[in-house]
């Protein structure tokens, strides 16, 4: 279970990064606002969903 809790782990570092990239490309006016918006949106569910699951995994390790 470590093991899929590490690589849990690195789906989170690679959607902040996902988040930094999106920023990034608003900013610079590769996307338009509203696109930028619906796609923050999105990520902010599915980091919630990854932290979620992380925690869950952990909570279970820790009962084992």
């Amino acid at each position: 279970m470590g093991e899929y809790i590490q690589f849990v782990s690195y789906a989170i570092g690679s959607s902040n990064e996902l988040e930094v990239y999106l920023s990034l490309a608003n900013d610079l006016g590769y996307i338009e606002r509203d696109s930028y918006t619906h796609l923050i949106s999105i990520h902010a569910e599915v980091s919630k969903m990854l932290n979620g699951l992380k925690n869950s995994l952990e909570n279970r390790r820790q009962q084992n």
